[in-house]
């Protein structure tokens, strides 16, 4: 009589070849020296091997002093050189700090508080209104842009829209709060999504 075996066969896995690493990236040679004591008199050297790693340099905080001459002329009047154009005057965050905190909170969905930690971290202390008022003085500069996406929403023939509740502090009555909404409008033709933090529905008309 004849035994019949089952036999389980198992998928072979080929493991994921490993893709090669950007050649247009930055690159840091390491070179390292042969084991100490190890004499190389009459070695003949045939090659490298070379190995890569992604690296990251963690970002650097910096201070940006800006300097204005400042001269009497010969008639006695006192001038200085002109301040340049700032995104946010009168206050001690650049250009790139604005940019740098903006994009990590609205587009790495990283809040305000957490951003604070890492800045404490590099030696930086600010408080939770100081970079709330920068985000807002942002938001300001950045309002001519915000209104001519809106103009090209509406006037696409196919807007696709989502809204998404959100609580919202009353500015007349502290602590209080009301129920607003967060419009996405998406344009497919374009990849262009705009933002509208509103009261009601009627606003996104």
């Amino acid at each position: 009589m004849a035994t019949i075996v089952s036999v389980k066969l198992h998928k072979k896995i080929t493991p994921h070849a490993r893709k090669p690493i950007d050649p247009s990236l930055p690159r840091e040679e390491i070179i390292i020296p042969m084991p100490e004591g190890l004499s190389l008199e009459g070695a003949t050297k045939l090659g490298e091997e070379v190995s890569e790693q992604y690296a990251v340099s963690p970002a650097r905080f910096y201070v940006k002093r800006i300097i204005r001459p400042k001269y009497r002329l010969a008639d006695g009047r006192i001038i200085t050189a002109p301040m340049p154009v700032m995104a946010h005057p009168h206050s001690n965050a650049s250009e790139s700090v604005l940019a740098h905190i903006a994009t990590a909170k609205y587009y790495d969905h990283l809040p305000l508080h957490r951003q604070l930690d890492i800045f404490e971290r590099e030696g930086i202390h600010l408080s939770p209104s100081t970079v709330s008022n920068w985000m807002m003085a942002a938001a300001q500069r950045l309002e001519p842009i915000y209104n001519e996406l809106r103009e090209l929403v509406k006037d696409s023939y196919y807007v696709m829209a989502d809204e998404t509740p959100h609580p919202v502090l009353e500015s007349d009555r502290p602590g209080a709060l009301h129920r607003g909404y967060m419009w996405n409008f998406y344009l497919p033709r374009f990849h262009t999504p705009s933002l509208n933090i509103t009261r009601a529905v009627a606003a996104a008309e």
